[in-house]
C-alpha cells in the first residue's frame, strides 16, 4: 500500500488517501538532500556549513547575507532566495527574501526550524556572487549557508509538523571517497518548541558506506512512523579529513483526519 501511495504522491497523482473512518486525509510526499563538503574526523551534520548545526529551540528572528555585493536585486548574482522552515506552532512556512549584498536582510516571519535556501532569481552570473548565510538576527549563529558559485544549501534535518504524521520509507548516503565513513540517523520528541534541549537524540538506524561503491542505501518494507514534533537528523563521520558527502531521503506527511 504505501509503496503505490509513495508513487502516486511523487507524482501528483494522489493528494488525499480515505481513512478508515471514511474521512480524507491530505498526503505530502517530501524528497529532501543534503550535503556535507567537508567530513573530518567526527560526526558531522550535512549542511554547507562545517562541523554540527545547533537547532533554533524557539521562534527566532533571523537575516541573511552575502559577502558579495552582486548578490542584490538589481546585481549580477543571486537577487532573490527562497525559504522553507517552520514556525512556533510547528507549521510549514516559507518565504522569499530580496538580497541586499553585504548588508543583512531581516526575514519576515521568525523561525522554530530551517529546512532550505534556494535561489530563485538571479542575474547574469546565474549563481550566488559570494557565500550567502542564513543566521540568527544581529549576526548570530549560522543556520545554512549557500557557497560561492552555488544555488542551494539544505540540512539533513526534518521535523514533522502538528497535525501531521510522517512516515521515513528511505535514505542514501554516498561519497566517492567515503569509503571507510558511516552515517546514523536520530531522533527525538518535542513536546514543546523550548524543551529539545532536555529531550536527548536516540538513534534510529546506522549504515557503513559500501566499501567499493561509498554507498550506504536503507529502504524500509514498513515505513518508520513518526509522530508530529517528532525531529530527525542524519549526521555523517569519516576517518579521513575533508571529504565530501551526500544525502537523499523520502518520507510521506499523512494529516490528521479532516
Amino acid at each position: 500500500m504505501w509503496k503505490d501511495i509513495l508513487h502516486q504522491a511523487a507524482a501528483g497523482t494522489i493528494r488525499t488517501i480515505t481513512a478508515p473512518t471514511g474521512r480524507t486525509r491530505a498526503v505530502t510526499h517530501i524528497h529532501g538532500f543534503a550535503r556535507n563538503t567537508d567530513v573530518d574526523v567526527a560526526w558531522e551534520d550535512f549542511w554547507g556549513s562545517t562541523g554540527v548545526h545547533a537547532p533554533l529551540e524557539a521562534a527566532t528572528a533571523l537575516e541573511i547575507v552575502s559577502a558579495d555585493a552582486a548578490d542584490a536585486a538589481a546585481g549580477t548574482g543571486a537577487r532573490t532566495v527562497k525559504i522553507w522552515g517552520m514556525d512556533g506552532d510547528w507549521a510549514l512556512q516559507e518565504e522569499t527574501v530580496t538580497l541586499n549584498g553585504t548588508t543583512a536582510v531581516d526575514l519576515a516571519n521568525t523561525y522554530l526550524r530551517v529546512f532550505k535556501m534556494e535561489v530563485v532569481t538571479a542575474g547574469t552570473g546565474d549563481v550566488a556572487a559570494g557565500a550567502i548565510t542564513l543566521r540568527i538576527d544581529a549576526a548570530g549563529a549560522t543556520q545554512l549557508v549557500i557557497p560561492l558559485g552555488g544555488t542551494f544549501d539544505a540540512l539533513g534535518k526534518y521535523t514533522i509538523p502538528d497535525n501531521y504524521t510522517g512516515y521515513l520509507l528511505g535514505w542514501r548516503a554516498i561519497s566517492p571517497h567515503l569509503n571507510t565513513g558511516a552515517t546514523r540517523v536520530e531522533l527525538r520528541k518535542s513536546a514543546t518548541a523550548g524543551d529539545a534541549d532536555s529531550v536527548p537524540w536516540v538513534p534510529l538506524d546506522f549504515g557503513v558506506c559500501n566499501a567499493s561503491s561509498g554507498v550506504s542505501s536503507v529502504m524500509y518494507p514498513v515505513p518508520i512512523e513518526l509522530a508530529e514534533k517528532t525531529d530527525l537528523q542524519w549526521l555523517v563521520y569519516s576517518t579521513q579529513a575533508n571529504q565530501i558527502a551526500e544525502l537523499s531521503w523520502d518520507l510521506l506527511l499523512v494529516a490528521d483526519e479532516a
